[in-house]
C-alpha cells in the first residue's frame, strides 16, 4: 500500500484535470512505491474519491494518508480527519 507522509492538499485550475475533481491533489513524501525511493516528495494525480480511508486518484492509485506536514496541520487543525471524512 502506498502511503503519503508530510502531505498537503493542493488545488489547480489546469485544464487537463478530470471533470468533477475540482483539481485537488496531494503533495507529500511517498512510501512503498516500486519506483520512487521512500521519502521522495511527489504530487499525486487529481483526487477522484475517498473510500474507506484511502484517497483514490483519477489514475486509479490508492494512497493511505500518514501525518500531514506540520505547518499544514498547524494552519488547518485536524486536516487529516477533514480530508478523509468530508
Amino acid at each position: 500500500m502506498l502511503r503519503l507522509e508530510s502531505w498537503v492538499l493542493r488545488t489547480t485550475t489546469r485544464p487537463s484535470v478530470a471533470p468533477g475533481t475540482k483539481g485537488a491533489y496531494l503533495h507529500g513524501a511517498i512510501y512503498g512505491h516500486s519506483i520512487y525511493e521512500d521519502g521522495t516528495f511527489m504530487n499525486t494525480s487529481a483526487i477522484q474519491t475517498i473510500n474507506n480511508g484511502l484517497v483514490i486518484t483519477v489514475a486509479g492509485t490508492a494512497y493511505e494518508l500518514g501525518e500531514p506536514a506540520l505547518k499544514y496541520e498547524d494552519q488547518y487543525p485536524d486536516v487529516k480527519h477533514k480530508v478523509l471524512h468530508p
